[in-house]
């Protein structure tokens, strides 16, 4: 869903509606939007690197399709490093959003990570770390909001 020729704040505003959600896969369960920010690009692949290492996201990895064809978006900014990537989850929004939080929460990020959950059924949700504070809320989507 995110393209190439879109800019850092195009990507970030980026919200798949029902419609984009419609054409995914039909093993596609949960749409994920992952945002790693960080003071510069080997700080940030570090995060990247630890938030999918096998040995601490065994089961991660298994419930993302296609992981070693995620593209990665970099952008570098005033001050910070930006990496954005979308993965495609085949479990139910539970159980990937718990996988992530357990991780988060179990292992020391230098960074600020946002990931935000879309679900068919409009289900969305944001969990984020900033400043070693880590939070999930409701996500209102610009469909939602109309």
């Amino acid at each position: 869903m995110l393209r190439n020729d879109m800019n850092l704040k195009t990507m970030l505003e980026f919200e798949p509606d029902d419609e984009l959600m419609a054409i995914l896969p039909l093993n596609v369960i949960v749409y994920i939007k992952i945002i790693l920010i960080n003071e510069d690009k080997t700080k940030t692949y570090n995060d990247l690197r630890l938030l999918f290492n096998p040995s601490v996201a065994r089961e991660l990895n298994e419930y993302i399709i296609d992981l070693n064809k995620i593209k990665f978006y970099d952008f570098d900014a005033p001050d910070k490093f930006i990496t954005i990537m979308e993965l495609n989850a085949k479990v139910n929004y539970q159980l990937i959003h718990d996988c992530f939080e357990e991780i988060l929460n179990k292992y020391q990020f230098t960074g600020d990570i946002v990931i935000n959950f879309y679900t068919h059924n409009n289900n969305n949700q944001c969990l984020s770390l900033y400043n070693g504070l880590l939070t999930t809320k409701p996500l209102k989507t610009k469909t939602q909001e109309r």
